[in-house]
């Protein structure tokens, strides 16, 4: 698969995020890297990520984290930067 631009990843990013909410998402911004939810279980929230260079980023908030994971960008605690770099968005997001 050929490696998309930011704002491919963006777009399709926000996307899956809509498909997952039902609604466009306001992106949770940290450290230049916009966040969407796209997907749960009954532990965790599952967020997909690009940064300003195009890089992706995978996370996931356990369920004693959820509340801090769904604040609004500046308030969120440190362990919110506890991402994971990806090449790609394959994998296990939740289910909905």
């Amino acid at each position: 698969m050929k490696k998309m631009t930011r704002d491919q990843a963006v777009e399709f990013i926000k996307k899956w995020s809509k498909e997952f909410a039902g609604v466009d998402v306001v992106p949770i911004e940290k450290h230049g890297i916009l966040f969407y939810p796209v997907g749960q279980n009954a532990s965790h929230d599952f967020y997909a990520g690009v940064d300003p260079d195009g890089q992706l980023y995978s996370r996931s908030c356990g369920e004693c984290m959820c509340d801090d994971c769904s604040q609004n960008g500046e308030d969120l605690p440190d362990h919110f930067d506890d991402v994971q770099m990806v090449d790609s968005f394959n994998g296990y997001y939740g289910h909905y």
